[in-house]
């Protein structure tokens, strides 16, 4: 084992807390689960609710891991995260759920993350309807991801509702630049990149890649996970 995976690892030993990991993982996979925990949880997250369903596909210890990794513009002792569920949140495999995320699964809601994805740091996700991420995607820090206006509008007269809860399809190998918000209806088609600040509330094509508010530039890119 290399002195940069040994630095890592005591990291997340450092900060995980042992009491919200076996309890979290108890109250989903029982007592498997309370032996070998699947899910790491940071000492800075606050658990609101374990209710709902967690599914996870790869069962190895620690494939999930939510509050931990070092971003230089966020304190990871200050910025407390949050997982709250009483949906569905499933794991396709590996996860890492950054420093200071917030994750609400509502009632209904079905959250799903594929494998490898990866939060940086401070992201909020909150779903009521259905949120989808593809594998290898990463999503920088201090985004948004809401598929809810959580308010309701009808029509005048009439009780029409006119902003129901829309899908989020986040394609895969997808980079969400930094302050990104994405909301309710927005599908990122695979290998695009949102540029710091971006908002996206629609279906992007797919023959863009790289996005910024209005602008859209026509692009051939790679980026490394």
């Amino acid at each position: 084992m290399t002195y940069e995976k040994i630095k890592k690892l005591t990291a997340v030993i450092r900060n995980t807390s042992i009491l919200k990991t076996l309890r979290l993982n108890y109250r989903y996979f029982g007592v498997r689960g309370g032996i070998k925990p699947i899910i790491l949880v940071s000492k800075h997250v606050k658990i609101n609710c374990m209710q709902g369903k967690i599914i996870v596909h790869n069962r190895s210890a620690g494939a999930v891991r939510i509050g931990y990794g070092h971003t230089g513009i966020i304190d990871e002792c200050f910025e407390r995260g949050i997982f709250e569920n009483c949906g569905t949140i499933e794991f396709m495999g590996r996860a890492n759920i950054g420093t200071g995320s917030r994750i609400v699964c509502m009632e209904n809601g079905y959250l799903v993350f594929g494998e490898n994805v990866s939060f940086n740091a401070k992201t909020s996700v909150i779903c009521r309807k259905k949120i989808s991420i593809g594998k290898d995607s990463l999503v920088s820090w201090d985004c948004l991801i809401m598929d809810t206006d959580f308010h309701v509008l009808t029509k005048r007269n009439t009780d029409r509702q006119l902003n129901e809860d829309k899908e989020i399809i986040i394609g895969e190998h997808v980079w969400i630049g930094c302050r990104s918000t994405i909301l309710k209806g927005a599908v990122i088609p695979d290998h695009a990149v949102t540029a710091a600040g971006s908002t996206v509330s629609k279906e992007l094509e797919s023959r863009y890649s790289v996005y910024a508010g209005n602008i859209r530039k026509k692009d051939d890119i790679n980026w490394m996970n």
